[in-house]
């Protein structure tokens, strides 16, 4: 197995200001705005997937709860897919939730596909996601897909994350395929997310997760 893919040097950031389900209206512009001009979270990844470098998103304290139901992978309906270097960056796992709302848009909360070499998640709660119904029923919070000749990609970092209430075939939490997947974690009540345990895996073929990562 490859080493796994290291943080972007150079990052374009977005700060979201709504908590509203809304698609950016011309991923072309580089700049993060729905129709009425709010930067939502499915609105900064439409960006970040067609920017020209890595992205990285400051997500504020509040629930942004998934409203468009349909299958793609350019994140403009269904679950939020990822294909380019992304950072999410959250207020804390108590403040910023990112709910899959399942019950409506039957698919993942998260799409991390083999393009996007290195994505980090921190500091925010993934809930009800629902891919029992989708196509590939794995890893109802998060879908990390890789492929058999290069395990290196995707890379997936999460820290000080919880990953709770989500449904699929295989892989509630978690489904990772052909990638690395870095978990920062503890059993401990008290986590200190400074001085985290880290966990790395590479996944060859398939790991399956329904837990918590902390």
């Amino acid at each position: 197995p490859q080493a796994a893919s290291t943080a972007p040097a150079v990052y374009q950031t977005y700060t979201v200001n709504s908590t509203i389900d809304a698609p950016d209206a011309d991923t072309g512009d580089g700049i993060c705005a729905s129709a009425d001009g709010q930067c939502t979270l499915r609105a900064a990844i439409m960006q970040a997937n067609n920017a020209a470098t890595a992205v990285k998103i400051i997500l504020p304290a509040g629930s942004y709860l998934l409203t468009r139901v349909g299958h793609d992978n350019n994140a403009f309906a269904g679950d939020l897919d990822i294909s380019n270097a992304l950072d999410i960056i959250g207020a804390g796992p108590a403040a910023t939730i990112v709910d899959g709302n399942g019950a409506l848009t039957h698919d993942h909360v998260f799409d991390i596909q083999a393009s996007a070499t290195y994505v980090s998640i921190s500091g925010l709660t993934i809930r009800n996601g629902n891919s029992l119904t989708d196509t590939n029923a794995s890893g109802g919070g998060i879908l990390l897909e890789g492929n058999s000749t290069s395990f290196n990609s995707p890379s997936l970092n999460l820290s000080n994350v919880v990953i709770e209430g989500n449904t699929a075939s295989q892989g509630g939490g978690l489904s990772a395929k052909y990638c690395t997947l870095v978990a920062k974690q503890s059993g401990d009540p008290t986590f200190d997310p400074a001085a985290p345990v880290t966990q790395t895996f590479t996944v060859s073929p398939n790991l399956f997760l329904p837990l918590a990562v902390r």
